[in-house]
């Protein structure tokens, strides 16, 4: 009597399935479509290396300003790329306050219409 492998005859028709799909020079044959939602606030991972010592520095820096390690380097980064451009630089406390006003102003534009109403009635 002969004996079946199910998994093996599973792996037989999924590799021929992905060959038909090859040789049908369909490159989304075969996948499943699949609704996605891109965030507006899109951002990069960025590594580099650094002396441990400068490592140790900036984040001291970063401790005494009261910001994350990346917050600092990236307001620091951002201070130096727009004075080579020759734009102006924002001040750390007009940076927080224009942060504060962003916060708040998305915050405003999640909250149903009706909510917003109130909130201003309940302000003054």
């Amino acid at each position: 009597m002969a004996t079946f492998d199910a998994a093996k005859i599973d792996q037989d028709a999924a590799e021929r399935e992905m060959l038909e799909a090859l040789e049908a020079e369909d490159p989304f044959a075969g996948l499943v479509p699949v609704e996605a939602k891109i965030g507006k606030n899109l951002t990069d991972l960025v590594t580099f290396r650094m002396r441990s010592e400068e490592f140790q520095e900036i984040d001291r820096a970063a401790s005494r300003e009261g910001m994350s390690l990346s917050e600092f380097i990236r307001r620091s980064a951002l201070t130096r790329a727009r004075e080579a451009e020759g734009l102006p630089s924002l001040t750390p406390s007009l940076v927080d306050t224009l942060d504060q006003l962003t916060k708040q102003y998305q915050d405003l534009r999640r909250k149903p219409r009706g909510s917003r109403a109130r909130s201003k009635a309940n302000a003054t």
